[in-house]
């Protein structure tokens, strides 16, 4: 009995360490386990979309890149909010999925879903692959009912 309550405690610390953030500043701090994305933070916009085009120039054949405003997402290739979506839909066998967003990282899960909302504020790319524009998250849910 005991023998279980360690195995668990222990099968919980490693669950909560891999969904903790870490910061990393070198290479040789990288931790020798499996990585499920890598995020990094520009100075600006511009910087932001220079870093995304070289990552997918360079690495594009192994992983995807999703920008959200200053932040640039790295996983692996494949992965997705749309994918995720996806398979929440199929397995859990759900006609009308909705999704809301606000950036291009957004944009897989608009793909996705059978209605999609994005904001006023959202780069104009994103609100056009989005099936609605709403002023906020009350908004798009108001819609949602409607639609049911």
């Amino acid at each position: 009995k005991d023998n279980y309550l360690e195995r668990l405690l222990y099968r919980h610390e490693e669950i909560e360490e891999l969904h903790s953030p870490q910061i990393i500043v070198d290479y040789d701090t990288i931790p020798q386990r499996h990585i499920l994305n890598i995020s990094t933070r520009a100075n600006c916009i511009e910087e932001a979309i220079q870093i995304q085009n070289e990552i997918k120039k360079r690495f594009g054949q192994w992983i995807d890149v999703y920008r959200n405003d200053i932040y640039v997402d790295i996983v692996n290739k494949g992965v997705s909010k749309g994918k995720a979506c996806q398979w929440i839909k199929n397995h859990y066998n759900i006609d009308t999925l909705y999704g809301i967003g606000d950036n291009y990282n957004d944009i897989p899960m608009f793909e996705s879903c059978d209605y999609s909302f994005s904001f006023t504020y959202s780069p104009e790319d994103v609100q056009n692959q989005s099936t609605y524009v709403v002023d906020s998250i009350n908004q798009a849910i108001q819609n949602c009912q409607t639609n049911d």
